[in-house]
């Protein structure tokens, strides 16, 4: 399954053929998901290797150098085609969720000093989201509501439920 063993490649399309192939991260006994372009030569990605999915920094040298290392969850089984746990926003910076399955939340996280900066959903756990890179869209529930389609503004934090 994908969260028991996957790796993140990059290669060159040359005449379209893929060329000058090579593994970034992940290896028969580490998986990674949900890889996002932080620039033109780094990616950042979710990778159990320390046996919690936390965030990495992965530059196309393949010197991939955690984020933060945290005991809590980064990541998620992928249980649906496109789901993700990491996407890029604004400014270089990434949203991402974080914590175990009953209480996951959003947060931005700067992938080059590791800060980060809960964004403030109307519900206690993320189930899905997506990114326009100022729009943060997601469906979640909470003890106070049931299956909602949120919005957050990430420039000006405002939040409501569509």
């Amino acid at each position: 399954m994908p969260w028991d063993s996957t790796e993140l490649r990059v290669a060159t399309i040359n005449g379209g053929q893929l060329v000058e192939r090579r593994r970034l991260l992940g290896d028969p006994d580490v998986a990674v998901q949900s890889p996002a372009w932080v620039d033109h030569h780094t990616l950042a990605a979710i990778s159990d290797a320390t046996g919690w999915w936390n965030p990495w920094l992965v530059p196309l040298d393949g010197a991939a150098t955690q984020i933060l290392s945290e005991a809590t969850e980064w990541g998620q089984p992928l249980w649906m085609v496109g789901w993700r746990t990491l996407q890029r926003v604004r400014d270089g910076l990434l949203v991402a969720t974080r914590g175990d399955p009953e209480s996951c939340s959003l947060v931005l996280l700067d992938p080059h000093t590791g800060v980060t900066t809960p964004l403030d959903a109307p519900v206690s756990y993320v189930e899905s989201f997506a990114t326009d890179g100022h729009t943060v869209t997601g469906y979640g529930e909470s003890s106070t509501v049931t299956g909602a389609i949120f919005q957050i503004d990430i420039n000006s934090g405002t939040t409501h439920i569509l």
